[in-house]
């Protein structure tokens, strides 16, 4: 039996460690923070500071989602197992919902970026489309959600055979 250097204990242990659980709170909170100051700048147009503020929450949470984007397909292609279509289907709609916020983020801060930022201007159209980067980014959580709590994926494999087992949803 060959024995681990601590690095190669170090190196496993970093490898099996969810950093997307841990990581998916940074642009989630970033989006819904740019959400809600949207909604003050909606009710009250003269508050460009807070127009200013919520584009650069929204480029940071592009930035930490891209980091999580990351870490996310690196759960799916190591802890997702074909045997489990369900979970499966599941993690590619979560996947690609992930994918589109990032882009769909990116494309409204740089909407508001080279409109004028310097002018802290907020239309109704931003905040459309915040409200819908928004509804998609709840729809995205559930899913994740749903991969955690209902199939198992990535949590600790210290319990053997319980990674990716399912579970009956509460009736």
């Amino acid at each position: 039996m060959q024995t681990q250097t601590p690095f190669q204990r170090s190196a496993e242990a970093r490898t099996r460690f969810p950093l997307h659980s841990f990581l998916v709170h940074f642009p989630v909170g970033l989006w819904l923070t740019s959400f809600i100051l949207d909604a003050i700048v909606l009710v009250r147009p003269d508050q460009t500071l807070l127009a200013q503020t919520s584009t650069i929450l929204l480029w940071a949470g592009v930035l930490s989602g891209a980091v999580a984007a990351l870490f996310g397909w690196r759960d799916y292609t190591t802890r997702v197992r074909v045997e489990h279509p369900e979970a499966l289907r599941v993690a590619r709609v979560h996947l690609s919902l992930n994918v589109f916020l990032i882009f769909w983020y990116a494309v409204l801060a740089s909407l508001r970026t080279f409109r004028g930022f310097v002018f802290g201007t907020m239309t109704g159209l931003d905040f459309l489309m915040a409200a819908i980067g928004l509804g998609v980014l709840l729809r995205s959580a559930m899913l994740g959600g749903r991969l955690v709590f209902l199939y198992r994926i990535g949590q600790s494999p210290a319990e053997p055979g319980r990674e990716g087992e399912t579970r009956r949803p509460p009736e």
